[in-house]
């Protein structure tokens, strides 16, 4: 086996030439973290730019563009139009020699976590989400370099992984539709008074109900990368735990804040974002954890309640749509904790409720 090559990025790519847009018109489009560059109009369902273009960059069909903060991965090969029109800030790069580089496979390389590792620890600037990364060092970045054979290899291996990927989260939007379904012909609306079910709070079939620590108690500056858990809004799906952005604080840390402690078993619920609500079990393999402001523990009272039917509940349409009158908050709606705490839903007997968890875990597509 041959070795592992690495090459400087400066002997891939250089500086382009920089064209203003001027009195031409061309298709405005605007970087994203997750999706690379897309119309501006696709974004934002409109086109938000300044209505004088003219200061616009043109980026050619094949030249990189880089936005910041770089350490998150927005940059991208331009591969919509024959030409097009980036924001002023953005810089824009020309590939060296296309023979020997793939620019599908060079977008993954400066994508990596090797790479994004590399801004990070390389960026200048004291404000966080300002802060650069100079030229000279960014263009001095090792890049490993197989041949363009292998290159083109592992693209399509990274495409097909994509693709299967895509196809693991329809499964899991249908399974999740198909449990809805069961749930609403099993108990139809838990909020709807009925002479079946007895009613209760949030709380009263809790053990613990509690928010995280806000304000200096927890801020990002007290994170490391081991210790103890902190669970926070991007960990929790919709019925699913999110294990891929893992942060920690240390045991001394911890010890101030040990009231907001979390069990493998408890339910987390973010009370902000997208959905409003939403809510999953913590995993049995994290022993030890805190929550994070907005998301609220509970410890169900399993003399009362199943734990995954509490948690279909929390994430059915219809407990968001009786929350959505509650919601506040300017530019970011949100439900609080003593609003959730009173929330009363009906309360069907256990044995239907362990039923429901039976069934749904047998369920396939």
């Amino acid at each position: 086996m041959s070795e592992t090559k690495f090459v400087p990025l400066g002997d891939l790519i250089k500086p382009a030439k920089t064209i203003k847009a001027g009195e031409k018109s061309y298709p405005v489009l605007s970087m994203t973290m997750h999706h690379g560059l897309m119309d501006q109009s696709q974004k934002f369902k409109k086109t938000i730019a300044s209505k004088d273009l003219s200061s616009y960059k043109v980026v050619k069909r094949g030249q990189l563009v880089v936005s910041f903060p770089i350490d998150e991965g927005v940059l991208d090969f331009q591969q919509l139009y024959d030409a097009a029109i980036v924001s002023p800030a953005y810089g824009i790069w020309d590939l060296i020699d296309p023979s020997i580089v793939d620019i599908n496979y060079l977008g993954l390389a400066l994508r990596s976590p090797r790479s994004l590792a590399y801004y990070k620890a390389k960026l200048q600037g004291s404000t966080a989400r300002r802060r650069t990364l100079p030229k000279e060092v960014f263009l001095a970045m090792p890049v490993e370099l197989p041949n363009i054979e292998e290159q083109k290899r592992r693209v399509l291996q990274t495409n097909l992984e994509k693709l299967i990927e895509q196809k693991r989260a329809r499964q899991r939007e249908l399974l999740s539709e198909l449990e809805k379904s069961v749930f609403h012909q099993m108990f139809g609306n838990p909020f709807e008074k009925n002479d079946e079910h007895p009613r209760y709070k949030l709380s009263d079939i809790s053990l613990k109900f509690s928010d995280g620590p806000f304000g200096s108690n927890l801020k990002s500056e007290h994170y490391q990368t081991n210790g103890i858990r902190v669970i926070r809004l991007q960990n929790i799906g919709v019925g699913k735990f999110k294990d891929k952005d893992k942060v920690f604080i240390s045991s001394i840390h911890y010890e101030k804040l040990k009231k907001y402690t979390c069990s493998p078993g408890d339910i987390i619920i973010a009370t902000l974002g997208n959905p409003n609500l939403r809510a999953a079990e913590i995993p049995d393999y994290i022993d030890t954890s805190i929550n994070k402001a907005d998301c609220i523990q509970i410890r169900p009272n399993l003399n009362l309640v199943n734990p995954q039917w509490l948690i279909c509940l929390l994430n059915d349409d219809s407990t968001n749509s009786v929350l959505s009158t509650l919601f506040h908050g300017q530019t970011r709606s949100r439900v609080s904790m003593g609003q959730l705490k009173n929330l009363e839903i009906n309360l069907p007997p256990l044995s239907l409720q362990n039923k429901f968890e039976k069934i749904t875990k047998n369920l396939t597509i």
